[in-house]
């Protein structure tokens, strides 16, 4: 029994050895990632009437969509290089239970140009997990519109992104992959135009770090491999 368990043992190490491997430098990969995420919120409202202060019900509904087309060329084995191109487009509906109050919405458009570096660690020939580090820079625009008026903005700066996902093989040269969230950073400047008194104009700069994971930030991928 010993011997049978220690022979085991030598053959999945040796199999999970070859599985590390398999994608070798000199192969090109293209594909990309689309994602859709959709989230509604309902919160407490305070509004003022002119004489007094009532109390309704926000809903805010949440849409978001992306598509991440990507690149690249492994200059090492499972060790990719390439470059990226990501879009997202965003929006937030609310509305309100009080017939006074009108609803509104934001609307929001990032594009990303970048680079990115990616390593594969392989369990087996059909499954791993992949590392992605994604830097670029970034353009966005937003609109607000609300009965007592709206607002447009634009903002440039530099983002960056580190995204765990795994992936699967159901043939060599194609591979499925699923991620849900990453750890980012981004440092931006923003200029707002408002239509009026009630929103706040102005340029401001701005970074932020943290992390976001869950089944709303799901996201799906597909990768093809030239000369595996």
């Amino acid at each position: 029994m010993q011997k049978l368990l220690i022979t085991a043992a030598l053959s999945l190490i040796g199999a999970t050895s070859y599985a590390q491997t398999i994608i070798k430098a000199g192969t090109v990969q293209l594909g990309g990632s689309v994602g859709y995420s959709q989230q509604s919120n309902d919160n407490s409202y305070n509004y003022y009437t002119g004489t007094s202060y009532l109390n309704t019900t926000q809903h805010a509904v949440y849409k978001s969509f992306s598509i991440n087309p990507m690149a690249g060329y492994f200059v090492a084995d499972n060790l990719a290089i390439g470059l990226s191109v990501a879009q997202n487009n965003s929006k937030t509906a609310y509305s309100y239970d009080s017939p006074d109050i009108a609803g509104g919405d934001q609307r929001n458009s990032q594009l990303n140009l970048g680079a990115f570096v990616q390593y594969y660690r392989l369990f087996t020939d059909h499954f791993g997990l992949v590392g992605t580090l994604n830097a670029g820079y970034t353009h966005g625009t937003s609109t607000s519109t609300y009965a007592s008026g709206g607002s447009r903005g634009t903002s440039n700066g530099f983002s960056a992104a580190l995204t765990p996902s795994i992936v699967f093989f159901p043939v060599p040269k194609f591979s499925i992959g699923a991620s849900v969230g990453n750890v980012g950073y981004s440092h931006y400047t923003s200029k707002i135009e408002s239509d009026n008194n009630v929103l706040d104009s102005g340029t401001s700069n701005g970074s932020s770090f943290g992390a976001g994971f869950g089944i709303s930030y799901l996201t799906f991928s597909g990768t093809y491999y030239f000369g595996r």
